[in-house]
This record gives C-alpha cells, structure tokens and sequence, in this order.
C-alpha cells in the first residue's frame, strides 16, 4: 500500500511539472502560458491601472496562449523579492521596478546612473534616452549581467519628501530627518546630499514606519503618497522634484525567448503601449493630485536651485565611485538634454 502511494505521489509529481513548468502548460504543438505580473501599488494607482490593461490585451491577443494576471499591493512579495524572482526564473514573469534598485543585481550598477537626483530635466527626455539606441545598449548590458530583459522602461513619477516634523524648503531642513529612501544606493547618497539622514527599508513596511515614528518622512511620487494614504501619518509635503523616477519593465530572458516568434512579439508591443500609456497616466495623475492632496497635507515650495546645488558633486562622485563607463554614461545623459 505505501508503495503504491509512492509511485502515485511521483506520477503527479512528474505530471504536475510537465504541465505547469515555467509557469507553462502544453497543449499538442501550442503551448499555453499562465503568467505573473507583480505589482507594489494598488489597482487603481495609475501603475496598476496600466498593467491591467497590459495584462488583459496580452491575453485577449494572444487568443489566450498567454494568460497574464496582475498581483497588485505587493502580493507577492515587495520589488526586491518579485526581482530576484523573474532573476531566477521562478514563478513571477513580469515586474516593473526602479533602476536604482534594478541596479543591485547589477554587478556594474550602471543602471544606477538613471536614478541619480535632478540627472533629468524633464520627462519625456527621460524615455527618448532610456528607449533609444544609448539606453537600449544598457538594456543589453542590463541582460548580459543580469539575465533579465528589459522590454521598455517607464516613468514612475516625480519623487518629492514629505514629514511629520517641520516644513522643509532649503537643504539645511533636512538635516537631522531620518528619511525612508528605497534599497538602492543612488537613493542613500542623493538624500546624505541633500543633508538628510537616509533609512533604507521596503516599500510596504513604510506606512506602519511613519506610524510609529520609526522614521520622521519618506519621498515618493504624489500618486504613491495618495494611493498609500502617507497623508494620515505626515504633515509637510515638499516639492522638491529631486527625482523624475524611471522604471525597468522586465522579465526573465530565457523565459521569453522560450515562448515563441508570435508570443514574444505580443508581449514586446504590449509591454511598449503599456509604457506610453502609464507615462501619460501618471503625468494626468500628478497634475490632478498636486489639487486634491492640498487640503490633507502642508503643501512647501523649496528653492530648487538649493537642492540643486546641493546634489550635484554627488552625480560625479557617484559615477566615478562606479567606473569610466558610468561617468561616460552620465556625459551621454546630460548631453542629451542641452
């Protein structure tokens, strides 16, 4: 009796892999897909509400082969956890992160240099370098360190600080405030310039952070700070626009390139509409929010040449401490913009 339990336990075993591996299943000589989207924010954020639609053109237009299912709130783990598990190969295919922390699977962290504060004066700018023939060449670097592709990069939104203890309009107020920044080192060094005091933490431990005053503020998008109600548990919000926020859409390569001609095609067009179609949300979103915000938090105008100025050494510093091909990275990007 136990033997037989054995080798039925093994044969589901065995057939369960053959049918789901790589988040796959087969049918004859058409494979069908079931795949993973994850996502930090909540469904109605603008970022969810665009890979909503990704994830339901994807699946209508490829008649089904691809069925493409959205986990928002961090569902499934935060970014760095979803990351290291498109990295893998495991069972989340899609995640949209940002390139200072898509940097800390890069052993060159060269994708750090998109992330540096005030490195982008505005944000179309921003998505004609990052998608053209200079920023696709760090996509294939991005690949060739890290195994992940990057099939677009997007816009996440102008970052600004907020706080719970005093209004912050020169760099001078900043010091002393511990600020929660993401795990990516650009993010460490951009606030220590600014003269803040940085604490690295996940997105999703933030709220209950501030809560208990674990830490005094954070910076973040205005979508963000609305969609995760930090307006309960802050009471300055400063315009700083230290950081007009990019973020790599990307998956497993071997993964993809296991799917076929027709399927990666859907995906790649998909993946492009979603950037532009994000982009454009956010930015309606950032001007609707800067409205309704106003009447929960303390709106603070700064002197944005003073954090500006203040910022700047560390975007040198930053690329020499990287190497030459960071600094010849940065020269590309700023000459660009002139």
């Amino acid at each position: 009796m136990m033997k037989r339990k054995i080798v039925c336990s093994l044969l589901c075993f065995l057939l369960a892999g053959a049918v789901f591996a790589g988040g796959k299943s087969e049918g004859g000589a058409d494979k069908a897909y079931n795949l993973k989207f994850s996502n930090f924010v909540s469904a109605q954020h603008a970022i969810g509400v665009a890979i909503d639609r990704f994830c339901s053109t994807v699946t209508e237009k490829s008649a089904g082969k691809a069925k493409v299912t959205a986990y928002h709130n961090s569902e499934l783990g935060s970014l760095r956890e979803s990351t290291e598990n498109v990295q893998m190969g495991g069972t989340i295919d899609f995640v949209i992160n940002s390139h200072g922390a898509l940097a800390v699977f890069q052993p060159s962290k060269r994708f750090a240099m998109f992330e540096l504060y005030y490195v982008w004066k505005d944000v179309e700018d921003g998505l004609k370098f990052m998608n053209g023939p200079e920023g696709r060449k760090e996509c294939d670097q991005y690949l060739e360190e890290t195994g992940m592709l990057v099939l677009t990069n997007v816009y996440q939104g102008t970052r600004h600080v907020t706080n719970s203890i005093r209004p912050v309009k020169i760099p001078a107020d900043m010091k002393g405030l511990r600020l929660r920044v993401p795990e990516a080192e650009s993010s460490l060094e951009g606030i220590k310039a600014m003269s803040g005091t940085p604490i690295s933490m996940s997105f999703s431990e933030l709220y209950s952070a501030m809560q208990q005053k674990v830490v005094d503020g954070q910076e973040n998008p205005l979508a963000q700070i609305n969609d995760s109600k930090f307006f309960e548990v802050q009471n300055y919000l400063s315009r700083t626009a230290h950081s007009i926020q990019y973020g790599g859409f990307v998956t497993n390569n071997e993964k993809f390139t296991g799917m076929g001609a027709d399927l990666q095609k859907v995906i790649q067009d998909e993946a492009n509409a979603c950037m532009r179609y994000m982009s454009d949300g956010l930015m309606k979103a950032e001007e609707d929010l800067a409205k309704s915000l106003a009447p929960k938090i303390a709106f603070n105008e700064v002197d944005k040449a003073a954090f500006m100025t203040a910022a700047a050494p560390m975007l040198d510093q930053f690329a020499k401490k990287i190497g030459p091909e960071a600094v010849a990275l940065l020269g590309k990007i700023q000459a660009a913009q002139k």
